[in-house]
């Protein structure tokens, strides 16, 4: 079993409702489309680099970009297993969002919108409080700028997790 630290749809609490609507973790890589048939990272940064952003006029996504997109879309398909956990930040890191992925987590749903395309089918817990997490494992649930990473306190994490889903 893994703990993931994911950020979706940057600062704030934007996703929160689609998390609950979807019951998922959505991702949005919306320029990348479908990538379910893909099986290399190489295949994947392909479906991004020297496309357009979406929503940035003018913008085209690079290089290393499209390969970060890749790694990410990786982890999110083939990574993620049923019964892993995942963290998500709210508030300003004030208070998590926990769940546990479910059966045959990834999908790519053509028929959401665009941005909530790429979900990981999860049952959430009610937020969390950061105190009650407690000040030792806080520090270890910054994203740093990744959509979706492993952090360093696996046992702790995985630990106060079991018990939110007893």
């Amino acid at each position: 079993m893994t703990v993931w630290l994911i950020s979706a749809g940057g600062s704030g609490d934007p996703y929160l409702p689609a998390f609950r609507e979807h019951k998922a973790a959505v991702f949005s890589y919306k320029e990348g489309g479908d990538i379910s048939s893909l099986k290399t990272q190489e295949e994947i940064a392909a479906r991004f680099a020297g496309k357009p952003y979406l929503d940035q006029v003018g913008k085209v996504i690079k290089t290393r970009s499209a390969d970060k997109y890749a790694r990410e879309l990786i982890k999110i398909r083939s990574g993620v297993e049923r019964g892993d956990y995942l963290y998500t930040p709210l508030k300003g890191g004030r208070e998590f969002l926990i769940g546990r992925v479910k059966k045959n987590p990834y999908e790519y749903r053509p028929e959401n919108d665009i941005d909530h395309r790429h979900i990981l089918r999860t049952k959430w817990a009610t937020p969390v409080l950061a105190a009650e997490l407690g000040e030792e494992l806080v520090p270890h649930l910054g994203t740093h700028r990744h959509t979706i990473r492993t952090p360093k306190e696996q046992q702790a994490l995985t630990a106060f997790a079991d018990r939110l889903f007893a």
